[in-house]
Order: structure tokens, then C-alpha cells, then sequence
């Protein structure tokens, strides 16, 4: 029985996971996810103007904050998608991770 899972992104879309036995012995296996969206059963719509959503893989949802050309700097629009969006992933029953991440040079300007 798996006493933890440790997932850690890694470019190109591959994911490690390290799995912590309960015997305290860790073994670690690379698994190869492919990046591409799976399809969901719950039939969220996940479309905003500030954020990207994706599912790198089963369960795991990536949260982008998208406006790299304004830093990502927060304004109204972009509150307004944060809140609709983690309202929508916490009633997901295909959602057990958020990864938060943002595009370009900088995660946010404030």
C-alpha cells in the first residue's frame, strides 16, 4: 500500500513519480503520461479569458495563469476567472490535483 505519492513535472510533458512503500522503502519508477488532454467524464468547460486548463494526466488538472505579455498581473478579469475556475475544479470528480503554473519569464507582477 502506497503511503505517499510524490508526482514532479518535468518538460516535455513526462512526469516521475516516486512511490514511498509503506515499508519505507522508496522505489522509483518513471511513468510516460503523455501531455495531451484526456477526455473527462465529468463534462467541465474549463474557458477563460486569463487562465489555461489542461490534464496532463488522470486526476491532475494544470491551472496556467495566461497573460505573459502583461507579466500576469492580476486585474478584475483575471479574479474573476481564478474564482470561477477553482469553484469548477473543486465540484470536478475528475479532479484530485491542481498544479498552478504561469507563462512566461515571470509568475505573476502581483
Amino acid at each position: 500500500m502506497l503511503a505517499s505519492l510524490r508526482i514532479s513535472l518535468q518538460m516535455f510533458g513526462q512526469k516521475t513519480a516516486n512511490c514511498v512503500l509503506k515499508s519505507g522503502q522508496e522505489q522509483s519508477k518513471s511513468l510516460i503520461l503523455y501531455a495531451k488532454a484526456m477526455s473527462s467524464s465529468s463534462s467541465m468547460n474549463y474557458d477563460f479569458k486569463t487562465l489555461k486548463v489542461d490534464t496532463p494526466a488522470e486526476y491532475v488538472k494544470h491551472v496556467e495563469l495566461n497573460r505573459p505579455e502583461k507579466l500576469n498581473a492580476m486585474n478584475t478579469s483575471f479574479w474573476t476567472d481564478m474564482v470561477e475556475c477553482f469553484n469548477k475544479l473543486a465540484d470536478d470528480e475528475d479532479c484530485r490535483v491542481v498544479i498552478l503554473s504561469a507563462a512566461g519569464k515571470l509568475f505573476t507582477a502581483g
